[in-house]
């Protein structure tokens, strides 16, 4: 985002020659062609990403069209060495379409599609913003590249591939997606000739077993997004970017001297380091985690594992998943905080270390942000993907707590031999800095509006013939060779942006 922010101009156009340049176009279909691509060229410019958190719900199936909407920015908007939006700034928007999946005749995926146009500061003043989404975080639905949120598939989940594969086009292809026979339970209904009262209970019986996910979007109040802003107010004003904190008394030297190496509990090296660090109380800390929208993760257990099965196979969030046991100087973590949406795949989460200093507790953190599963054949287990920025990671914590009111303003701390750049032998890069952060005691939180989701316009009838109609339609289309080798091209284009994969996970 460039420092000359604040000469952006305004969003205009004009005709050149406007009598002849109108006429020779010929038609009116030519000039709306015109008219909108002059509007795209005007809009193309990236002032850098703004992170926001919903303050009021969003879904896809009680969201009309123009609905109004609110959202706090939750991590200061800077260009240079100045602030255009502070934390706390009030970002508006509209609903420009929606789409839900009904019975899913017409629709499998539902969608939204948010404009944003304007902002306030604290102080009241109203200034207009032109922004495009580019994510809602840890979400399981995906953001295109035009700003569409776009829902899952909700029949696309790990039971349908079970024996619901086919080769090549049959007569009972389409007879097991009618009734809803597809995968493991439409082989056993063809082998042993059930008929129709075997084929009703083995429908029953993989409903009660295995819940379809809810296709519809449920956006609630606090869930984060990210926008790309393309145009300020040419009058938006704007702040000295705040200074950053200046340590003493020997801390900056015993900071940059203590070890940043994360290891398995074998001993082996892993990718994640210590990169940020706390002064306070373990109450202070669990609190200012807990005001942030933080949760504890769970231990792990057969239970916490199988829920973690359910959640990933359902397509759903488990805000407390158990992570694994790092280890830093041969020690697990004292306390594990992640923070999570509406899926298993993904997640904020940061590994804490008590260090004694003089008698005073010094709490060492290594923060990762998972942004995917995968399969990792050599143990035959899944695994997270981890975003290669781990300093994003680090950014995310500060702004977080300071956001809550629970923390002072950080200190950065270079440490030149922990610096990773893109293409050295470590999959993760950073600048080597360390965050300091002077925990306080909470101020009173920002509230939001209250969680309200509307539950889906859906009786339990027309959930069944719902699960019958995205089944049928996914096991006809996508459960079979064609459809998969497709996906593996798409797969492994996608694999670029992840660098590497947490092998202790």
């Amino acid at each position: 985002m460039s420092s000359g922010l604040s000469k952006c101009k305004k969003l205009t156009y004009s005709l050149p020659y406007e009598g002849d340049f109108i006429r020779e176009l010929g038609n009116k279909a030519g000039l709306i062609w015109w008219l909108f691509a002059g509007i795209g060229l005007a809009q193309s410019e990236d002032l850098g990403i703004l992170e926001i958190r919903l303050a009021t719900p969003l879904t896809s199936y009680d969201t009309g069209y123009q609905k109004e909407f609110r959202s706090v920015v939750i991590a200061p908007f800077q260009g240079g060495d100045r602030v255009w939006l502070p934390a706390g700034t009030v970002v508006f928007g509209k609903v420009r379409h929606s789409t839900k999946v009904g019975i899913g005749i017409i629709h499998e995926r539902a969608s939204l599609e948010l404009d944003f146009d304007g902002y306030e500061l604290a102080d009241g003043r109203r200034f207009s913003i032109a922004a495009k989404l580019v994510e809602v975080e840890n979400a399981r639905e995906e953001v295109t590249a035009a700003g569409k949120i776009k829902g899952i598939l909700a029949a696309a989940n790990p039971q349908s591939l079970l024996g619901g594969f086919w080769h090549r086009p049959s007569t009972t292809l389409f007879q097991h997606s009618v009734i809803g026979l597809t995968g493991l339970t439409g082989r056993i209904w063809s082998g042993y000739s059930l008929g129709p009262v075997g084929a009703g209970a083995l429908f029953a019986a993989r409903c009660l077993m295995f819940r379809m996910p809810e296709p519809e979007i449920q956006l609630p109040s606090g869930s984060e997004m990210k926008i790309r802003v393309t145009r300020l107010s040419e009058d938006a004003p704007s702040y000295p970017v705040p200074a950053e904190a200046i340590l003493h008394d020997g801390m900056p030297e015993w900071l940059r001297d203590q070890p940043y190496s994360i290891t398995t509990k074998t001993g082996k090296a892993t990718e994640d380091l210590i990169n940020v660090a706390f002064s306070g109380s373990r109450e202070q800390l669990k609190a200012a985690f807990q005001a942030a929208g933080w949760v504890e993760a769970s231990r792990r257990t057969a239970r916490s594992v199988s829920q973690m099965y359910t959640a990933y196979s359902r397509q759903a969030g488990y805000a407390v998943a158990p992570a694994s046991k790092l280890k830093y100087e041969g020690a697990d973590p004292d306390l594990i905080f992640e923070k999570s949406f509406n899926t298993i795949t993904k997640r904020h989460h940061v590994r804490i270390w008590r260090v004694e200093r003089d008698g005073n507790q010094v709490w060492m953190g290594a923060a990762t942000h998972d942004v995917g599963i995968a399969f990792q054949v050599s143990g035959m287990k899944f695994t997270h993907k981890i975003d290669a920025e781990v300093d994003l990671e680090r950014s995310k914590i500060v702004n977080d707590l300071a956001f809550a009111g629970c923390a002072g303003t950080a200190a950065y701390l270079d440490r030149p031999q922990v610096a990773r750049a893109e293409g050295d032998a470590n999959y993760t890069v950073t600048d080597g800095r360390i965050a300091f952060i002077p925990l306080t005691a909470c101020s009173e939180s920002r509230k939001l509006e209250p969680d309200y989701r509307p539950k889906p316009p859906v009786s339990i009838l027309l959930r069944v013939a719902r699960r019958i109609v995205l089944e049928g339609r996914q096991y006809a289309f996508r459960e079979n060779p064609y459809y998969w080798a497709y996906r593996a091209v798409i797969w492994t284009r996608k694999e670029s942006s992840y660098r590497r994969i947490d092998p202790h996970d």
